[in-house]
């Protein structure tokens, strides 16, 4: 058996105090909607007993799908470097950006770029040919499970959380899950955005959802993994010979509000019988009396 935690939109916080000058364009409306109300949802002690929590339970394997800083300064993406080195190695973790982790442009080196360890491929000659010349999509093999992280972090306008995979990293995907499907593997894929038409209003959807459900479809997969609605969120997509789950998280750093539920993480048991695969899901919630996480139920 294969123990596998998801979970999404970390949002650590609090922010840095930075100069009005740093401020200019999408990152004050950004810092403004920080200060008058996301600061009251994220909270970094919930973060940190997430992080906790999941250490105590010892999976396998870690997967992060994105937004781990909220307005992308500089100093946001050290901190969370800090904060991943405290949850484990890079061979224990993967991670994948988010609309946030792209608000603005930010130097590779500066930004994303220094959580790069955590979404590094794997050397393996069963997908030689097919790597991508950039970090995504990455692939990640921990014994019979396979890891496909890809990117729809991109920056955006103004009042605009979209996201896209575009046309190269879609091309690269689709072979390395056509790759992947005769060798046996169950595969897991990483995005951000919900990646199934109508999950999201316009200015929060992906802007390629449609390639992307064709693609599982062409190529198959077992797994989907996602955040960006913080909220639990199950779908599927029809292929041949059955369904592929789509699973979203909450965020990993949220109290409970009007608007949203409260910090949740999943756990994800995948097992192998002959040629069959099962995965059991079951998922831990914030329990504010309790100041931890507890049962929230089991899904099939």
């Amino acid at each position: 058996m294969f123990v596998l935690t998801h979970l999404s939109d970390v949002h650590l916080a609090p922010l840095p105090a930075v100069s009005p000058e740093r401020l200019r364009g999408k990152r004050y409306f950004g810092y403004q909607s920080w200060l008058r109300r996301r600061r009251a949802i994220h909270m970094r002690p919930i973060a940190d007993a997430l992080r906790d929590d999941i250490r105590a339970l010892a999976p396998d394997h870690v997967a992060i799908t994105g937004d781990l800083v909220n307005v992308a300064l500089e100093e946001e993406f050290v901190e969370a470097r800090s904060w991943l080195e405290g949850f484990g190695g890079p061979d224990w973790v993967s991670v994948i950006p988010g609309n946030h982790d792209a608000y603005v442009p930010v130097p590779w080196n500066a930004g994303i770029g220094l959580w790069r360890d955590y979404m590094t491929s794997d050397a393996e000659p069963l997908l030689d040919g097919v790597m991508p010349g950039g970090p995504f999509p990455y692939f990640r093999r921990r014994g019979d499970i396979a890891i496909i992280g890809l990117s729809t972090a991109v920056p955006t306008p103004f009042f605009s959380a979209r996201g896209w995979l575009g046309g190269p990293q879609l091309r690269t995907a689709d072979a390395m899950l056509e790759r992947l499907r005769d060798q046996g593997l169950f595969r897991i894929i990483l995005i951000h955005h919900p990646p199934l038409p109508g999950q999201n209003e316009w200015r929060k959807a992906m802007g390629d959802t449609r390639a992307f459900v064709e693609m599982v479809r062409r190529r198959g997969a077992d797994l989907v993994l996602h955040g960006h609605n913080h909220r639990q969120m199950r779908a599927t997509i029809k292929v041949d010979g059955g369904e592929v789950p789509v699973v979203g998280v909450a965020s990993a750093s949220a109290r409970l509000s009007s608007r949203r539920p409260p910090a949740h993480y999943n756990i994800y048991r995948i097992a192998r019988a002959g040629n069959r695969w099962s995965c059991d899901t079951e998922t831990r919630r914030w329990e504010e009396a309790d100041k931890g996480f507890v049962p929230a139920g089991n899904a099939a």
